[in-house]
């Protein structure tokens, strides 16, 4: 998992609670996987919430998903690594080919 953006940086804007992660998988990424990561994630934080009637707003997106809670918003992209493509890429399980990025389902 690596932090990117603005938020390792440091120069977050005021006012703008946002962080980016690029989440580095040893496969190509698909629905079921990110299905995966965004339940684990859910429960793991719904654990250290303390206020236990709030609850956490997760959206899948192209690229992986978007995890809020209480005006903090945690991007989360999901990937691989180039030499980890050499599997058949099938568009209906692995997603897009957008450029020279491949984004998950």
């Amino acid at each position: 998992m690596r932090i990117v953006g603005s938020f390792k940086k440091g120069t977050i804007l005021a006012g703008h609670k946002t962080a980016d992660i690029v989440l580095i998988i040893k496969h190509l990424p698909t629905k079921e996987d990110i299905d995966k990561i965004m339940k684990l994630l859910n429960e793991k934080m719904g654990a250290l919430q303390s206020d236990k009637k709030k609850k956490a707003e997760v959206k899948e997106n192209e690229q992986g998903f978007t995890y809020k809670f209480n005006g903090v918003s945690l991007n989360v992209l999901v990937t691989t690594l180039p030499g980890n493509t050499k599997e058949t890429i099938d568009p209906e399980k692995h997603g897009k080919m957008t450029g020279y990025h491949l984004v998950s389902w």
